[in-house]
């Protein structure tokens, strides 16, 4: 086993990275080539994406225990996802990436790194249930209102206005984006991972244990099939296309 390699954690994020490749085909195959598949707008979808992205958001904010420098991995994930904004605009100024996964795990890295010190001063199990309770309150910010158990509360509209507010959770109107995940409400579950992260470590469960296998092989590169996998699968569906018309 690789030094300090805990391929648990990687066959986790390896798991999710299969699901967001998935998704992404079906994404692909409606939006980009016309194929009619129902089931990707239905609810089942819905929770299948966003139970996609709490999990590796989770896993990302639990392995924040094996770097040293939070702001320099927070600042180079963050610039990473600013080339995806550049590339996808290059190849689709109507529909590109603006504020995607990306951006949104460096943000949060990187902002961990200027608040750990108040984070930590925190129960760590507190922590977990007010940063999950805030996630679902916040979570129709984007949407304008706010969840308070059976009701709701609507944001006000001005709060929309402004051009760059769409990055903690504010778009204005006109607002588009392929691929859209802001720090607000976001950035929330990433803290539940931080808080998580400290709770596994304390038990034992993040020293070096498991066993290489496919799945954590996925896991440990993560990062480079997350930048590349849009582009082979939108070169594979299109060379695919041109052979069945």
């Amino acid at each position: 086993m690789k030094k300090g390699r805990n391929y648990y954690v990687d066959m986790v994020r390896g798991l999710m990275i299969i699901s967001m490749v998935i998704y992404h085909i079906l994404y692909d195959l409606v939006y980009f080539f016309n194929y009619k598949i129902e089931f990707l707008h239905g609810r089942v979808a819905e929770v299948w994406q966003v139970s996609t992205v709490i999990i590796f958001l989770i896993v990302s904010g639990i392995s924040l225990r094996f770097y040293k420098s939070y702001k320099k991995r927070g600042a180079y994930i963050f610039a990473l996802g600013f080339v995806i904004t550049i590339a996808t605009y290059l190849f689709d100024s109507d529909d590109y990436v603006l504020f995607g996964i990306l951006s949104l795990i460096g943000a949060s890295i990187f902002i961990i790194g200027l608040i750990e010190k108040g984070l930590l001063k925190i129960n760590k199990y507190l922590g977990i249930l007010m940063f999950l309770l805030l996630f679902v309150v916040f979570y129709n910010l984007p949407s304008g209102y706010l969840n308070l158990g059976f009701t709701k509360i609507n944001v006000p509209e001005f709060l929309y206005s402004l051009k760059y507010t769409f990055i903690v959770g504010l778009p204005h109107a006109g607002f588009s984006s392929v691929d859209y995940f802001p720090i607000v409400p976001w950035f929330f579950i990433f803290v539940v991972g931080f808080y998580m992260g400290i709770v596994v470590e304390e038990k034992g469960y993040l020293s070096p244990m498991g066993k290489p296998n496919i799945l954590s092989y996925i896991g440990e590169r993560s990062l480079i099939i997350y930048l590349l996998h849009q582009v082979v699968i939108y070169a594979v569906l299109f060379i695919i296309s041109k052979f069945i018309t």
